[in-house]
């Protein structure tokens, strides 16, 4: 995007519907024109809100920070230039080096990298923080040639690396990926003209792309859930009804490594908690014995569903949703067959699809990227790896519950919830599970980061995490709740609960729980309707709600099923 591109995608920019979002970027350069690329770069992704970027005084990025800290706003961007560690190391001042340098200026770069992690650690406790690290390269105001020049500069860079580093572990901070940023951009990052001049330091065409990356930080996509593959020339080189078995191949001998990544991407992101199926056209019977072949670089036990027939890859991918429970914009579909693809698209448009590419395609790792890049995180969890094993207890669960009279099968699920007091713990599961749950969630809010850190820190609420497990397995933290009480009333401003975790009776012992934890009367819900949450209508109804959303103590004991739950708590 060019500037000028971005000034006009502004000017002719619908109103802001939802309002301005409002972030500090902390630096000692000027942003001048970056912060109109951010701005254009979050309409982009964000058409109904507005960014305000509100700059500091130039020179000081430590004063900058502290300055942050005491006027929060939803988020700081922190940009860290070299002469943050040295002023020897700007541009625009006429410091210099002198006498054996290298010992010195490293020593006092690590006391500034210090000072800046602790401010940002500060800082980040009470709004997000995105950490730019230095983008540009180093000046050349060394007289070291050779490999002494390059060890130098190698300690400054390793500095930077360990300090960013520690800052990514820490809760609160995002840190942008530097290196993967300066392989996408132009050779030339650096406008000396328009540094000494006006203050700012990136070329335009910099700017832009930077701009691009740390709006993904600021509003980053929700990363999809699933991915259904192909078998025959996808998972695997050849066709195993025609090639056998032992023709098929997905390694360097038989030319066929590319199909080998592709295996070995599906188990890092099966680690991670990536649901995974398979819809082939096949024999299930020569499928089982491909399956059994121990070369295999990724274990066919986590795939589920297997959907392997000769029957419509539609009706597959309608059966692996449904078991997994989730909506085909959550989900990738990756096949070597364009017509299957667009069969595929045709019957699910908001189902993500990629076409395996053929062999002549040179471009193999931007493949493997791209797929990684659609699931990413910020940060795994632990729920995260038992996700895929969730679903396959649930189904486990609903087949045995087939077979049970109901109020006995419950009493034989040896059923326990172990729950979390959200304002004392940090806890990014809590916040996630408000984000994207639908179908079960009270009235459909969203908050921020920062509004999630400022309810919690009020006196007189409450906030906990419910995590759930039995004789079927553990599903991890499935459930929370928010709420303020006042004069024996609570009132929730957050209840929501994973769609695994449907028919097991938990809403009911969450809400039992409650009313024994807080000794109140009567829940109050503030519950509003959505367009997909009609799951927590019915349960309110259940819980013997009445019609403005309150639920008595008494009410709710005598509607209530039989609990056979041991509460434990974290």
């Amino acid at each position: 995007m060019k500037l000028g591109e971005a000034m006009s995608m502004l000017r002719a920019a619908p109103p802001a519907t939802k309002g301005v979002s409002r972030w500090r970027l902390a630096a000692s350069f000027e942003p001048l024109h970056l912060g109109t690329f951010l701005r254009a770069c979050f309409r982009l992704i964000r058409p109904e809100e507005d960014l305000q970027v509100v700059g500091g005084a130039y020179g000081s990025l430590p004063a900058n920070l502290e300055k942050a800290e005491g006027n929060p706003a939803e988020g700081c961007i922190v940009m860290m230039s070299w002469e943050d560690l040295n002023p020897c190391l700007s541009w625009r001042g006429n410091g210099a080096l002198a006498g054996t340098r290298s010992a010195a200026s490293l020593m006092e770069a690590r006391q500034a990298a210090g000072r800046l992690t602790v401010l940002c650690r500060q800082l980040a406790v009470r709004q997000p923080v995105i950490f730019v690290p230095p983008l540009l390269p180093l000046p050349p105001f060394d007289m070291l040639q050779g490999s002494h020049a390059g060890a130098e500069r190698a300690q400054m860079r390793l500095l930077v690396a360990e300090m960013t580093a520690e800052l990514a572990v820490e809760p609160g901070i995002k840190c942008l990926d530097v290196d993967g940023l300066v392989a996408r951009l132009p050779v030339r990052r650096l406008d000396l003209n328009q540094l000494l001049t006006s203050g700012l330091p990136f070329t335009t065409e910099a700017c832009s792309a930077l701009a691009k990356e740390i709006v993904s930080l600021m509003r980053p996509p929700e990363p999809l859930r699933g991915l259904v593959t192909d078998l025959d020339n996808t998972f695997w080189r050849g066709i195993v009804g025609e090639d056998g078995v032992d023709g098929i191949r997905w390694d360097l001998d038989g030319k066929a490594q590319r199909h080998g990544l592709y295996q070995r991407l599906l188990a890092v992101l099966a680690d991670a908690g990536v649901l995974l199926a398979v819809a082939s056209r096949n024999d299930p019977a020569v499928v089982e014995k491909a399956f059994q072949r121990n070369d295999l670089l990724i274990n066919p036990c986590l795939f589920f569903p297997l959907e392997v027939h000769w029957g419509s890859k539609v009706e597959s991918i309608s059966r692996i949703l449904a078991a997994w429970n989730i909506g085909a914009g959550h989900v990738l579909f990756v096949d070597d067959d364009e017509r299957e693809i667009e069969r595929i698209k045709e019957a699910f448009p908001a189902i993500h699809c990629r076409l395996f590419p053929p062999a002549n395609v040179a471009a193999f790792d931007d493949f493997l990227v791209e797929i990684r890049d659609l699931f990413a995180r910020g940060r795994l969890m632990a729920e995260d790896a038992i996700r895929a094993a969730s679903i396959r207890s649930q189904a486990a669960y609903n087949a045995c519950a087939e077979d049970f009279d109901e109020d006995r099968f419950h009493q034989s699920l040896n059923a326990r919830l172990v729950i979390t007091d959200t304002r004392r713990e940090t806890d990014a599961r809590s916040l996630a599970l408000v984000l994207k749950t639908n179908q079960f969630n009270m009235n459909g809010r969203r908050p921020s980061e920062a509004e999630w850190a400022a309810a919690l820190s009020r006196q007189n609420v409450v906030a906990f995490t419910f995590a759930y497990e039995d004789r079927f397995g553990p599903l991890g933290r499935i459930a929370v709740i928010t709420g303020m009480v006042d004069d024996g009333v609570l009132t929730l401003e957050h209840w929501v609960m994973s769609c695994r975790a449907f028919n097991r009776r938990i809403e009911h012992a969450c809400l039992a729980w409650l009313f024994e934890k807080t000794g109140v009367r009567e829940i109050h819900t503030t519950a509003l309707r959505t367009e997909r949450n009609g799951a927590f209508f019915n349960v309110l109804d259940a819980c013997g709600a009445s019609g403005d959303c309150m639920i008595r103590r008494d009410a709710f004991l005598k509607a209530r099923p039989e609990l056979c739950f041991t509460f434990q708590s974290a």
